[in-house]
């Protein structure tokens, strides 16, 4: 007895470190101990204790289960688990579709007059309380803003912005943001300089041709796709629903002048800004200027708005119209128009009417009885007779930028080597045409000249005698 619990003892002491151990030490001094060399006693005693230690062991084994229930065990534990893992790979995967479905992301494309303002606008968009000064866009700049829905879902949603510089110099440059991939969330921002009023319309309508050409394009190219082939229709039919009411086709689109109408697969918004180097010219230029880009934007579709940097309301108003259309942000409610000449302009898609524009006051009489029909041919001639005659725009404009416009990184070596190889050229070509001359004049054949003929020898001189027959 003295053995075994000294046996015990120093089981439990070398098995100290963990619980496991210590049970399993323990175990096997307590089978042991009925094998050692006692006295009779001793043994009888064990003996009669033999029971009990069995009874202990296999109350110990009982609890343990065999090999075999232990792997099959094991094996569904696994197969469990594996289960539990599948179905917390679905739940991830359907909250990230759920994210990425309640995610909006747009594309906004500003075009329009050189220096009027369109970096100033996209900066003001992003963050309304910088004030940086802004270099000349060169050709096609790209920038983008991330928003942060602060409610429970957290998600991100990004605006894309693209700025065509150039003025009309560069219109190829809007076949890269617009695509075919990113047509269903477009923004298409035309911003004219109401300090130049005599171009407004002219940058107006050279975009608005542009984009029309654009969009042709796409449409052959979505129906090559099957999977796009219907995908410029159903952006129209969309665009007619926002621009109706209550998914409804507009009232005047209904009515005899339907046929002015040019809906477009694109959001559309028009731009007139620096308003506050506009806003002290005479009341009736600025009620021309507004009947007549409030019928241009109405018959395309699209909204119109002036801006000015130095008026905190009227960005407000802008990046709110942007917002709706690449943000899915709150909808600029109709009500909040702002149609008096003498005001800033703020006229959402859909909210103006045909007859609330007017008809130009022009004498008719004046004017070809063939483009009498045409409500833009008078708009357009009554602009003209304000402001002057509208400039004809084309892609070939002129230089698209200028590199260096403040003369900031002059170089006289390089300067003068410049003037060199002007000059050089310029004679390079007058010798060229000089050669071009002198090889016409070379090719052309001398004049010919009327030369008379000899009399033949041969020939017999004629004679007046009759003939004898």
């Amino acid at each position: 007895g003295a053995g075994a619990g000294a046996g015990a003892g120093a089981g439990a002491g070398e098995g100290a470190g963990s619980g496991d151990m210590e049970a399993s030490n323990q175990d096997y001094e307590d089978e042991q101990a009925p094998n050692e060399s006692r006295s009779a006693e001793t043994s009888k005693k064990e003996t009669n204790d033999a029971p009990k230690v069995e009874k202990k062991v296999s109350s110990k084994s009982l609890t343990k289960a065999p090999p075999t229930a232990k792997s099959q065990g094991s094996t569904q534990d696994n197969a469990g688990g594996n289960e539990e893992q599948k179905d917390l790979m679905k739940m991830i995967v359907q909250m990230n579709r759920k994210q990425a479905s309640q995610q909006s992301e747009g594309h906004a494309i500003l075009v329009g007059t050189k220096s009027s303002g369109k970096s100033t606008l996209i900066q003001r968009c992003k963050s309304s309380d910088k004030d940086d000064e802004l270099q000349p866009t060169i050709a096609l700049d790209y920038s983008f803003a991330r928003t942060v829905d602060k409610g429970k879902t957290g998600n991100k949603d990004v605006a894309h912005f693209w700025e065509v510089g150039g003025g009309t110099s560069l219109p190829d440059l809007l076949d890269v943001p617009l695509n075919e991939n990113n047509l269903k969330n477009v923004a298409f921002v035309i911003v004219a300089d109401l300090s130049k009023p005599s171009e407004v319309i002219a940058v107006v309508q050279f975009w608005l041709r542009k984009l029309e050409r654009r969009i042709q394009t796409l449409e052959q190219i979505c129906k090559k796709d099957p999977k796009q082939a219907k995908l410029i229709e159903m952006l129209k039919d969309r665009s007619i629903r926002r621009f109706g009411d209550g998914g409804e086709k507009h009232k005047d689109m209904q009515g005899p002048l339907s046929n002015l109408f040019k809906i477009h697969p694109v959001n559309i918004v028009i731009v007139a800004s620096k308003y506050d180097e506009f806003a002290h010219k005479d009341p009736e230029l600025k009620k021309v200027m507004s009947r007549t880009l409030r019928f241009l934007a109405h018959t395309n579709g699209s909204s119109l708005l002036y801006t000015s940097q130095n008026e905190k309301q009227l960005i407000s108003n802008f990046r709110q119209i942007l917002s709706q259309y690449l943000l899915k942000g709150q909808q600029v409610r109709k009500e909040q128009r702002v149609v008096d000449h003498l005001k800033p302009l703020l006229v959402p898609a859909g909210s103006d009417l045909l007859e609330d524009i007017g008809a130009p006051p022009v004498d008719v009489s004046s004017l070809d009885r063939s483009k009498l029909s045409d409500p833009l041919h008078l708009w357009l001639h009554y602009f003209e007779s304000c402001f002057g005659e509208i400039p004809s725009l084309h892609a070939d404009e002129g230089p698209a930028f200028i590199l260096d416009p403040k003369g900031q990184y002059k170089e006289a070596s390089i300067d003068k080597a410049l003037a060199y190889k002007e000059e050089d050229l310029k004679m390079y070509k007058e010798m060229q045409e000089r050669e071009k001359e002198e090889q016409a004049k070379e090719a052309k054949p001398p004049p010919t000249r009327k030369v008379s003929k000899a009399p033949s020898i041969r020939s017999k001189p004629k004679s007046n005698a009759p003939s004898q027959e």
